[in-house]
């Protein structure tokens, strides 16, 4: 059976389930292409976030090779460099296999997310880490396990031509009547 991404079968001999990624004919698989404007970090972490989904999905290793190989055909027909894939691959296979899980024991309360705008000519996440550890060491009295720099994209066209969000008049919105309810409730208060 096919549910989502996911193909789920049962194999009569052993009679056990067995599960490999399912992939529809028509899909484009339209990664984001080399020219964009993203992060650097981006294209890591799409390579990283499948790996990882299709390593744990597909019970035997031949499907994952092959899904895997099938990835790395797509993102080098999106115009990604043969070598700078494979690196990728190499770098997200050897910590896939050091760090098979995320770590659950996070404390968050103990990270500090630095956000800023991306920018390809910006300064990089390097040179922010630089700067923090230079000026922020160990005795200095932050108390952070965990340093994240967070890049999000710069507002683009689609953003001010189209915004995604629906701006409520006043007196309309939800919350509004949510904070009336004890008053519609029991106008006297009791």
């Amino acid at each position: 059976v096919v549910f989502l991404d996911l193909e789920i079968s049962l194999d009569p001999d052993s009679r056990c389930l067995t599960t490999r990624t399912y992939q529809k004919s028509m899909n484009l698989f339209l990664y984001i292409p080399p020219t964009s404007a993203h992060s650097p970090g981006v294209l890591k972490s799409i390579v990283y976030g499948n790996l990882q989904r299709f390593w744990k999905q597909n019970t035997h290793r031949i499907d994952f090779i092959r899904v895997a190989g099938q990835f790395a055909q797509h993102l080098i027909a999106r115009g990604h460099h043969p070598d700078i894939v494979r690196e990728l691959f190499l770098e997200v296979g050897t910590r896939l296999s050091r760090h098979p899980t995320p770590r659950d024991n996070v404390d968050l309360r103990k990270t500090l997310f630095f956000h800023w705008e991306y920018h390809p000519n910006g300064i990089s996440r390097r040179d922010i880490r630089r700067a923090y550890t230079e000026t922020c060491a160990e005795d200095s009295g932050f108390d952070f396990d965990r340093f994240v720099v967070a890049f999000s994209r710069a507002p683009n066209l689609r953003d001010a031509l189209m915004p995604t969000r629906l701006s409520e008049p006043a007196g309309s919105r939800a919350s509004d009547y949510f904070c009336a309810l004890p008053e519609l409730i029991d106008p006297k208060g009791h």
